[in-house]
C-alpha cells in the first residue's frame, strides 16, 4: 500500500511580508498561543488532504495544463492581522487578504478537475479566502478574553509560482515541505 501524503496548493509570501510578521510575533509574544515558525508561512489556495504518493505527478501534470490556459493574473493584497477564522471559534491569528477573481477560478478549476480525476474528496469547498496562519491557540487557552490585535497590513504582490506543499502533523503543529514549485505563465508583452 502506497503512503499518503498530506497535501495542498499554495503561493509564498514575500520575504518583506514574512519579517514583518516575525516582528509582528515578537512585539506580541505574551499571548497565549503557538507561533507559527517564518519557513510556514503561505496562503492555501486548495487543500486536497490525504493523497496516495504515487499521483503527486498526476496532480503536477494537471496543475502545469490548468495554469497554462488560466493562470491567475490578479495580484494578492494582504491588509491587515486579526483573529480567526471570521466565522466560527476565534483561534488563530491571521494575516487578512484579499485577491482578485482569477484565483477563485483557480480553485475551482483545481477542484474540479482533481475530482474528475480521483484525486480530490471534496473537503476544501470554502471559497478563497487569502490568509497567513501567523500563529495558534493553545488548548487550555481557548477559554481567556482574546486581546486586541489588529494591525493594518500592506502588502500586493503577483504570485509567480503555485506550491504544491506537505503538511506533517505534529503535537507542536504543522510543518509543511515545499514538494513542488509550479512556475505560474507570465503575461506576454502587448
Amino acid at each position: 500500500m502506497r503512503r499518503k501524503r498530506r497535501l495542498f496548493f499554495a503561493i509564498g509570501i514575500p520575504k518583506a511580508a514574512r519579517e514583518a510578521l516575525v516582528r509582528f510575533s515578537n512585539k506580541h509574544k505574551k499571548i497565549p498561543v503557538r507561533w507559527v515558525p517564518e519557513e510556514n508561512f503561505h496562503a492555501t489556495v486548495l487543500f486536497l488532504g490525504p493523497t496516495d504518493e504515487g499521483r503527486i505527478s498526476d496532480l503536477r501534470k494537471a496543475a502545469v495544463g490548468i495554469l497554462r490556459k488560466s493562470a491567475p493574473r490578479d495580484e494578492v493584497r494582504f491588509t491587515h492581522i486579526d483573529w480567526g477564522p471570521p466565522k466560527g471559534p476565534m483561534r488563530m491569528i491571521w494575516l487578512y487578504g484579499e485577491a482578485g477573481h482569477s484565483w477563485q477560478r483557480l480553485k475551482n478549476t483545481l477542484r474540479q478537475t482533481y475530482m474528475k480525476r480521483g484525486l480530490y474528496r471534496g473537503t476544501d469547498e470554502w471559497p478563497f479566502l487569502p490568509h497567513v496562519t501567523v500563529a495558534r491557540m493553545e488548548l487550555k487557552s481557548r477559554r481567556v478574553t482574546l486581546p486586541r490585535i489588529e494591525t493594518a497590513f500592506d502588502t500586493v504582490f503577483r504570485p509567480s509560482e503555485l506550491l504544491l506543499m506537505e503538511s506533517h502533523l505534529s503535537p507542536r503543529g504543522p510543518n509543511h515541505e515545499v514538494r513542488d514549485r509550479i512556475a505560474l505563465p507570465r503575461e506576454e508583452a502587448a
